[in-house]
Parts: structure tokens; C-alpha cells; sequence
């Protein structure tokens, strides 16, 4: 085990002031930290670190691409690379603690794991970043198609599975040993695993252990396979563009220890939706990705317009309490979201605020007083159709648009289709477009919008009626 700084002194508070604070109003918490306020003013930051993942640099020009990514070239990735290293150290420095003690990167930092693609990678970390910034660095499947693990581990100057000791708190990193997949990917290496985190318990059981691997860690079996939508009832932790997306070798070892909070790549899902972070026993959190973004599969369009212009990472900040805070950078307008995540007390699950409970308790998205749905145009197959955004749209995920032939309530509607609230951008879009093509001439429809919530909670719908237009044969 590798440890690389030495425990300080510290002072500590006990039990009951930890869960004093765990008593505080999970939206008073919430809504005080999107102000920008903390709890305790006098409760400093002790320990800041960054986190992403999934920047995939790509091949320069020149060699044949394994995997083709478009809008993604490797000076696009450079700059947002050296766009996110400025900003956290102008972030970190511009505070009364104003250290960046670590920079974790989880995973698929290239895309084939070729020098071409890693050594541009390494340097620019390796320029930017303050001498005494920690590396913590995990790398998967992308990092082994054109190499191997000891070349990577030469390279980063780092094994591809390590512990260190961080300005007196534990980071564990776990690599699988190439690119193998699944369930019982990290057989070989659990014993291992179970070491580090006893001996990281051991030194102190009031502090989090972070917990870095590429895929995100999920239940051996779904909550409810009989549950629908399958996104919130599947074998995942946190929230991914696949319901069963990820090997479950560690969740039964994390249960034993709930004050691991474990950070996951591989998904690209957009950390600013809140099933990105999950907590049981421990605490589970995405890291998105800084290349491009992937959505949820089917009913949903996986591959929204403009994934690759949005790229979000993790400020996380330790309090002398215990307090540990996930706040939110968008780094396309280099902004720290409204929504952030806090674990008040690691290691006390009855403090945890992002537990399955949310499911039945999220709030529903309601509509402004007055909202209707507009149909500028139609054509032969459909139209143009406008609405604005729900009332309280940072609680509406997406929006369910469905067609039925005028006067037809009951069976199957003519066409239903999903589309995102886009709450990966911000500031939120104020209203959202859509536009049809997919149905029949001359024919009469009643179109309803529905608005959903993150946890499946759907609002009231708006409706509205249009009659498509003639179908035009073609000019010759």
C-alpha cells in the first residue's frame, strides 16, 4: 500500500453534532448550498479535490481512429482539458483554503490507450497542475486496446490500482487488469480491495474512504424487475444510459463499510441529474464524462443534439466537520450548478439524503398557471409543436409527447415519443420545440404533452388539436 502524506492533528465532532446536522432539512440543506451559503461558516474546508472522467482524447490526424467519435478531435479535447485544469486551480486559489490537494480522473482519459493519444494527456496534466496536487487516476478498457498495463503504469509513474493517503484521508483506485468486462471482472482482486478499505477503517472510522473505478457498481439483482420505468428499479447504483450497466463484484464489500463514497465513470450520463448520486449502506456518485454525453436508451433518444458542447466535472470539498460536498461545474460556461450533493455525516447512513426513498417522495412537475401547448405549423406528416418549461423545471427530467387520432381515447396512441427537458444544459432552456414527421395526412390528431420528473413522477399534461395538411405529390 502506497501512502504518501502523514495523519494530522485534527479536531472532531462527536455523534450528535454529526447527526444535528444530518437533521437539517434535506431541502433547507440543499437549497441553502445552491445560494452558495454553508451550513456553518465556521465549518472550513479541510480536504478539496476534483473529479472526472471519460475525456477520451483521441487519435491525432494521421492514424486510423479504432473508435470514431465526431466533433471530438484531440485539439477540441486539449483545450477542454486545459479549460478544466485552469479553472480548478483558479477555483481552489481564489479560497481561504486555497489548496487543490488532488485531481482524479476515472478512466477512459484516452481512446485506444495509444502514446499518441496518452502522452498529450499526461503532459498537460503534468503542466498544469500545482507540484503537490495528488494524481488519482483509474483506467479501463479504453486504456488497454493499443497497450498494456505495465506501459501505462510506466507512463503515469502510478500502478493502475493503488491507495495513497491524501492530506490524511484514503483514496483507492481499482483498475481491472485489462479489458474484460461484467460481473466478476474484480474476482481476483476483491481480496485486495477488502484490505484497503479494513486498513483505511482502521486508521480512522469517522472519515470517508473514496472510492475510484470506471464502472459504476450495481446490486447483483434488480431493486424490482417487474417495475417500470426500468432506469429506477434496475441493477445500477446511479443513474446510467443502461438499467443494468456495471459489475456488482463490489457492492456487497461496500456494504460493510458505509463511509466509502465510490466515484464511477463509463456511463457519459450527465452528473447534474440527480440519480447521479446514491446512497444505501454507502454512497455511490457518476462522473460523467468531459467528451460527450450519453442519455438514458429507449423510450429516450440516447444522443441528444449538441452532447458534445457539454462537459461537467465534480469540486469536492471536505469540512472540518465531517461534511462532505459534491459541488457541480458546467465547464462550457465555467459555472457551478445550483444543484449540489452533500453527505452531511459518512459512514451514518441515517443521515443520507439520496436514498431509493426519493423515488416515491420527488416532487412532480407542475405547470405554470396558464402553460399551452402551441402548434406554430403543420405539414403532411405532423408540425412544429412549443411549450414552455414547467414552473419547477429543475425537477422535470423530460417530456412525453403523445398522438392519437382525434376522438380516439383508449388503445395504442397513433405515436408517442420522449423528449429531454435538455436539463444538461444551463441555464435551462426556457421552452422547449419538437418537431414531427410521423404521421398520416389530412388527418385530425389531439397531441398531449406530459411532463416527467427524474424519479418517474409525472405532472399533469397540456393538450392541444391540429389537423395535418394534404398530401402534396411530388413536382416533377
Amino acid at each position: 500500500m502506497q501512502r504518501t502524506s502523514h495523519k494530522p492533528n485534527r479536531r472532531r465532532k462527536g455523534r450528535r453534532n454529526f447527526l444535528a446536522a444530518a437533521a437539517l432539512s434535506p431541502l433547507l440543506m440543499l437549497g441553502r448550498q445552491a445560494a452558495g451559503e454553508t451550513i456553518d461558516d465556521d465549518d472550513e474546508v479541510v480536504l478539496r479535490f476534483s473529479v472526472t472522467s471519460d475525456v477520451h482524447f483521441p487519435n491525432p490526424p494521421g492514424r486510423e481512429p479504432i473508435f470514431t467519435f465526431p466533433c471530438n478531435t484531440q485539439v477540441i479535447q486539449k483545450r477542454r482539458f486545459r479549460k478544466m485544469i485552469d479553472w480548478v486551480c483558479r477555483y481552489s486559489a481564489s479560497h481561504r483554503y486555497p489548496r487543490l490537494d488532488a485531481f482524479a480522473v476515472n478512466g477512459d482519459m484516452t481512446d485506444s490507450g495509444a502514446d499518441d493519444e496518452r502522452l498529450p494527456f499526461r503532459d498537460i496534466m503534468d503542466q498544469g497542475l500545482p507540484p503537490d496536487t495528488k494524481r488519482v487516476l483509474t483506467v479501463a478498457d479504453h486504456g488497454f486496446y493499443l497497450s498494456s498495463r505495465e506501459h501505462w503504469e510506466e507512463v503515469f509513474g502510478t500502478p493502475i490500482s493503488a491507495h495513497q493517503v491524501i492530506g490524511g484521508y484514503h483514496f483507492i483506485t481499482l483498475s481491472p487488469p485489462d479489458t474484460r468486462y461484467g460481473d466478476g471482472m474484480f474476482a481476483d482482486q476483491i481480496d485486495w480491495v477488502h484490505q484497503q478499505l479494513k486498513d483505511a477503517a482502521a486508521d480512522d472510522p469517522e472519515k470517508p474512504i473514496f472510492f475510484f473505478q470506471h464502472y459504476p457498481v450495481s446490486l447483483p439483482e434488480p431493486r424490482d424487475p417487474n417495475r417500470q420505468p426500468q432506469w429506477l428499479y434496475g441493477r445500477s447504483t446511479v443513474r446510467c444510459h443502461k438499467a443494468n450497466w456495471g459489475p456488482s463484484d463490489l457492492f456487497g464489500l461496500f456494504q460493510e463499510f458505509p463511509q466509502v463514497i465510490d466515484f464511477a465513470g463509463d456511463s457519459h450520463y450527465p452528473i447534474c441529474d440527480p440519480g447521479s448520486a446514491w446512497q444505501d449502506r454507502f454512497s455511490a456518485f457518476g462522473t460523467g464524462s468531459l467528451a460527450n454525453l450519453k442519455m438514458l436508451e429507449e423510450p429516450y433518444w440516447k444522443y441528444p443534439e449538441g452532447r458534445y458542447e457539454y462537459a461537467q466535472f465534480y469540486m469536492v470539498e471536505v469540512h472540518r466537520s465531517g461534511r462532505v460536498h459534491l459541488k457541480i461545474v458546467n465547464l462550457a460556461t465555467e459555472t457551478i450548478l445550483p444543484l449540489s450533493f452533500v453527505i452531511p455525516a459518512p459512514g451514518h447512513p441515517d443521515s443520507y439524503l439520496y436514498t431509493d426513498a426519493r423515488i416515491d417522495s420527488y416532487p412532480i412537475p407542475v405547470w405554470e398557471d396558464g402553460a399551452v401547448l402551441k402548434v406554430p405549423y403543420t405539414s403532411e406528416h405532423g408540425g412544429g409543436f412549443r411549450f414552455e418549461q414547467t414552473k419547477n423545471r429543475e425537477n422535470t427530467q423530460s417530456y412525453r409527447i403523445t398522438f392519437r387520432q382525434k376522438g380516439k381515447t383508449d388503445g395504442e396512441p397513433a405515436l408517442e415519443k420522449y423528449v429531454w427537458s435538455e436539463f444538461y444544459r444551463y441555464p435551462v432552456p426556457d421552452s422547449i420545440e419538437h418537431f414531427e414527421e410521423g404521421l398520416q395526412p389530412q388527418t385530425e390528431y389531439d397531441v398531449s404533452v406530459t411532463p416527467i420528473s427524474f424519479f418517474g413522477g409525472e405532472g399533469k399534461p397540456i393538450t392541444a388539436s391540429f389537423k395535418t395538411v394534404e398530401n402534396r405529390p411530388p413536382y416533377y
